[in-house]
């Protein structure tokens, strides 16, 4: 009879501990989700800013014009737009992060007629995921760097 109860109890840590070990898997789940969605929005952010530098390069390689919305990226973070900034995530549940993104253009070396010119962009994304035990929101927040060559007129 005694050997039955220590089973028991035996078994009862065991599913107990097997409860916690979902639980933490969940949470850490959401975590991964909310720093690879914070990620994208950074490189989607830079990989569109390189684009442009691109175009415009190719513009005044040409001798022609640059259009000017090629050259937002690099006049300033206030014109630099990005559809999930303060947005939940289209399959987000209550709690979900909201992500604000702040873009800052360093210029590196001045853009030189026929040749352009280097800037370092620095995208960062934060977040507040979950919520410490006395309820305050963990704040979280990705930041990466690119240096993109342009031009301009």
């Amino acid at each position: 009879m005694v050997e039955l109860l220590v089973a028991a109890f035996i078994m009862g840590v065991g599913l107990l501990g097997l409860a916690m070990l979902q639980t933490l898997s969940l949470r850490q789940n959401t975590g991964s989700r909310s720093l690879s969605t914070a990620i994208l929005i950074a490189e989607g952010i830079l990989d569109d800013a390189q684009a442009r530098g691109r175009a415009a390069r190719l513009f005044s390689q040409q001798g022609a014009a640059i259009p000017a919305d090629l050259l937002t990226p690099f006049n300033g973070a206030a014109d630099i737009e990005c559809n999930f900034a303060g947005r939940r995530l289209p399959d987000a549940q209550d709690g979900a992060a909201f992500f604000n993104v702040n873009v800052v253009p360093t210029v590196v070396a001045a853009p030189v007629a026929q040749v352009g010119g280097l800037v370092d962009m620095a995208v960062t994304v934060t977040w507040a995921e979950g919520a410490d035990a006395d309820g305050t929101p963990r704040p979280r927040e990705v930041v990466l760097n690119r240096r993109i060559s342009y031009a301009n007129n």
